[in-house]
């Protein structure tokens, strides 16, 4: 027995490229030098960022990190 064709058009494959985010780990490797941070306030900035680990970019961390110093940094 033949198989009938589907009128049906297929499904559509997802979207591969998903949005990418940046983790705060990444960040710091970074900030830690250009800012001069050190490892007690990466300790306390890794704390002051609980549940918030994951950003778009990586300089949407900056506003947070410039709270939690107190200061603007750029």
């Amino acid at each position: 027995m033949a198989r009938k064709v589907s009128d049906k058009p297929k499904k559509q494959e997802r979207n591969k490229t998903s949005p990418k985010y940046t983790h705060i780990d990444t960040f710091i490797e970074t900030a830690q030098i250009h800012f001069g941070l050190s490892s007690t306030q990466v300790a306390g900035f890794k704390a002051f960022m609980y549940g918030k680990y994951y950003q778009h970019k990586d300089t949407d961390f900056i506003p947070y990190l410039e709270k939690y110093l107190g200061k603007k940094l750029v």
